[in-house]
């Protein structure tokens, strides 16, 4: 069976992620508890994985990282600690203005014509 999984695309490409980037020291996936209030977040992360390219032909997004999903053959876990929050009474910092202006999705108008989700 292992030799079976070995031959697919998706693993040989290296293009297998789960949810697991951010996890509590306990195992826990932050994914359940954080992804729900930072759908905006979550939505990058999906367009990194499933479009990269529309991400880099935005600048601003160009480098950006997922947050929750974890190529499982290129990146590690994160365990989440209490030393990594600066002020626990609020919530994390947002990733900023998380409107995206159409031309970083399709890749195509000009900054005069731009719309924004």
């Amino acid at each position: 069976p292992t030799q079976t999984v070995m031959s697919f695309p998706s693993i040989q490409g290296t293009k297998v992620y789960n949810i697991d980037k951010r996890q509590g020291r306990r195992g826990s996936f932050d994914w359940f508890e954080g992804a729900l209030v930072e759908p905006d977040v979550v939505l990058l992360d999906l367009i990194a994985v499933l479009h990269p390219d529309k991400l880099q032909a935005c600048h601003t997004l160009a480098s950006y990282k997922t947050t929750w999903l974890r190529n499982i053959a290129r990146e590690t876990a994160t365990i989440l600690t209490s030393d990594m929050c600066t002020n626990t009474n609020s919530a994390r910092e947002p990733l900023g203005n998380s409107l995206l202006p159409c031309e970083c999705i399709q890749a195509s108008g000009s900054s005069t014509d731009m719309k924004w989700y």
